[in-house]
């Protein structure tokens, strides 16, 4: 991993209580077991429901959108209260085989995201398909 300051303090810590987004992956990559919130406003949570008709999505964190299945424990709404967050930290450190589910299943999330470096080899891949294919041959 990086030796940025937020990647210190994951791998630092003995479980991640954070939001939804790229520091779900970050953790999974460098091991941390998380709790993951996500808490709209009243009213978008209002209008995405009533209005734009948009239900209760499967998964909302990274890491349970690549494995497709709940690998992280998600908090939504008026779920992500400070007991239930405290209750999901708990069970993370009360249980090693909690702790090794999470290990097992983020191998598998690394796995699925592959080898460092994917942007310059896909740079390279689209660099080489362009000296391939001169204009007006694509």
């Amino acid at each position: 991993f990086t030796q940025e300051p937020g990647a210190v303090v994951i791998a630092a810590a003995d479980a991640l209580v954070s939001k939804s987004g790229s520091v779900n992956i970050e953790a999974a990559i460098i091991g941390t077991p998380q709790v993951v919130l996500y808490k709209l406003s009243r009213l978008t949570w209002w209008v995405a429901k009533n209005v734009l008709r948009i239900g209760k999505p499967p998964f909302i964190s990274p890491v349970n959108l690549l494995a497709e299945k709940c690998v992280v424990p998600e908090l939504l709404q008026g779920e992500a209260t400070a007991e239930a967050i405290a209750e999901q930290v708990f069970l993370i450190f009360e249980s090693s085989t909690r702790r090794k589910q999470y290990a097992d299943d983020y191998q598998a999330v690394k796995v699925q995201l592959g080898q460092p470096g994917v942007l310059s080899r896909v740079a390279q891949d689209i660099l080489q398909y362009l000296d391939n294919n001169p204009k007006g041959n694509n």
